[in-house]
């Protein structure tokens, strides 16, 4: 290929690079939102009155302006606005905060009024407030995704292993707010799809990023650089770009609670082992037993329903127990609702033998795309997650969590390598951090990262995420096989 051909491809790449860049509006992202939470904190003045009695009519006559500006500028205060996007979970936890906060300022103010019903209107107040907040933020962010407008465009200093799983990561996972255009790297890319997808520059040619597509955010993965090197890096591209984060030489794992510490004067940063603290287990057990037991109820018509169908579809039980290994290596049965055929392991079997691919891939995740031991109306129950429905016993029984790592087999274990002490120290859970990040379309590799991640980052916050992530997930049955 000659020189020209590869400057020409390298001019186009920018070209697309500037328009992509030009197409994108990080900026009107605080805009946004503080739209759409006025938008919420509206609708939910509106709620308000509507569930209210009269009697509470001053309170919330009062309170209707205040409610609009107490927690906007709460929320600006925390940083809800800012240019840098916010983790959903990190989002629930200051949104929460500042609601609540909002809720008792205002019942402070109202305390000596007329109204009878303070109480009441506070406590309907912060529940609308967060509701539609949340949904309304939510909403907002699937739309601006989808419009291109929530992300900012940032270059990926490095082209080794890690600044590849990065760029894979920030590609997957769009709420994070970055979106990888450009690499500068002295040398070629390790994968050659990326020359088609990202502008390659040399790392003399930084500025050019920055000047002639107005990249202003940077990202160093560079690897097994001597400390000297690095902050010479650091400094060179913090003069170039506003915003530069340096990533860590090691195992890309993150944390939600990572916060910066002073070792004589030095910068360093602390990343906790866990937060399942004792009292942490309390406040998740409780959140288990008072969620599984009010969805066990309103479930019981779906249950009835399934009882009937799975009875008239194929003879045998209902129910399908397993033996899987659960918190602290105790082994317990969880239970589904039967989906497959009674002989299912003979069936298996005798498809493997038959079909090499089908090993192949049975081997690599322990599930089959077309599984043959599946009922027609067990397509459906897994494809709805229906199937899963009984494990809310075993949540109420203890053996298992809302949120949790996928429960595993002895199978498995070797596969999870050091990360399965990690696994050990929870319940598994009905959903989890696998199940709203792809499921079949993710890596066994893919999905115990994804059981470390929530270990080292839980908090009751991230729990709240994943379970309002997991209606989302089922009702759009992503990943579903």
């Amino acid at each position: 290929m000659s020189t020209t051909t590869v400057l020409a491809g390298q001019s186009a790449t920018r070209a697309s690079t500037k328009v992509e860049i030009l197409n994108t509006r990080p900026s009107l992202r605080g805009v946004s939102l503080l739209l759409a939470d006025l938008g919420a904190l509206l609708a939910a003045a509106f709620l308000m009155a509507a569930v209210l009695p009269a009697s509470a009519a001053p309170f919330l006559s009062l309170s209707e302006i205040a409610c609009l500006t107490i927690p906007v500028a709460l929320f600006c205060a925390i940083g809800l606005y800012s240019k840098k996007a916010v983790h959903p979970a990190v989002e629930l936890r200051k949104v929460v905060c500042a609601v609540a906060l909002a809720s008792i300022v205002l019942a402070s103010v109202h305390r000596y009024s007329s109204a009878s019903d303070t109480q009441a209107a506070m406590i309907i107040g912060f529940l609308s407030q967060t509701a539609c907040v949340i949904g309304f933020r939510t909403l907002l962010r699937a739309i601006l995704i989808r419009l291109g407008l929530w992300l900012t465009p940032a270059v990926i200093i490095g082209s080794g292993p890690l600044a590849q799983s990065l760029i894979q990561i920030l590609e997957k996972h769009k709420h994070i707010g970055l979106k990888p255009v450009a690499m500068v790297t002295a040398e070629n890319p390790q994968s050659g799809s990326l020359s088609g997808r990202l502008l390659i520059e040399h790392p003399a040619n930084a500025r050019r990023l920055r000047d002639e597509c107005g990249i202003s955010h940077a990202i160093i993965a560079e690897e097994d650089l001597p400390a000297g090197n690095l902050e010479i890096m650091t400094e060179h591209y913090a003069q170039l770009f506003d915003q530069v984060i340096l990533m860590a030489n090691g195992p890309t794992i993150g944390s939600l609670s990572v916060h910066a510490v002073d070792v004589g004067g030095f910068l360093g940063l602390e990343v906790p082992s866990t937060n399942l603290n004792w009292t942490g287990k309390i406040v998740k057990r409780s959140l288990d037993l008072s969620v599984a037991s009010l969805a066990a109820v309103f479930a019981l018509p779906i249950f009835a329903l399934l009882y009937v169908a799975i009875r008239l579809s194929s003879p045998g039980p209902v129910f399908y127990g397993q033996r899987r290994i659960g918190q602290n290596g105790r082994y317990f049965t969880t239970w589904k609702f039967r989906s497959m055929v009674t002989d299912a392991e003979a069936v298996l079997e005798q498809h493997l033998s038959r079909d090499p691919e089908l090993r192949r891939e049975w081997e690599l995740t322990h599930k089959l795309a077309n599984d043959p031991r599946v009922l027609p109306v067990g397509k459906l129950l897994r494809k709805s997650s229906l199937d899963e429905l009984p494990q809310l016993w075993n949540v109420i029984r203890g053996e298992m969590s809302l949120v949790g790592p996928r429960p595993i087999v002895d199978a498995e274990v070797p596969r999870y390598g050091d990360a399965f002490a990690y696994y050990k120290m929870v319940r598994p859970g009905v959903t989890g951090m696998w199940q709203i990040s792809g499921r079949s379309n993710t890596s066994y590799a893919e999905r115990v990262r994804y059981d470390e991640y929530f270990v080292r980052n839980w908090s009751v916050w991230l729990d709240l995420y994943i379970l309002f992530r997991t209606v989302k997930t089922v009702l759009l049955r992503e990943g579903a096989c």
